[in-house]
């Protein structure tokens, strides 16, 4: 699956705000495990392999899931973007370059 990379920064905080606060915990926990079972075992819900499925489908739930992926994403195209400019900055290296010398074999 293709991740579109949004232009400006995305914002998370106001999906995260319409959550309570056992949801953004599974959220936040989703996050980090992508595995809706112990988000929601971290996030404390008593059946977690009930609710965990069913919180993932929650439209709220999963928008804010959305919206973090979105950042992560965009947080990550940018550091691909610094280093590519920072490669372009730097100069070419000049001169021979050393050959390392074999050592025989036998180890002497």
């Amino acid at each position: 699956m293709a991740t579109r990379i949004p232009r400006t920064r995305p914002d998370p905080d106001p999906l995260l705000d319409r959550l309570n606060d056992r949801q953004r915990r599974f959220v936040l926990a989703y996050m980090r495990r992508a595995h809706a079972t112990e988000a929601a075992a971290g996030a404390g819900y008593a059946w977690p392999d009930k609710q965990g499925s069913r919180l993932k489908s929650h439209p709220a739930v999963r928008a804010a899931i959305d919206a973090l992926t979105d950042l992560y994403a965009w947080e990550r195209w940018r550091e691909i973007e610094r280093r590519w400019a920072e490669e372009r900055r730097a100069p070419a290296p000049t001169g021979r370059r050393r050959r390392r010398r074999r050592k025989p074999i036998g180890g002497r």
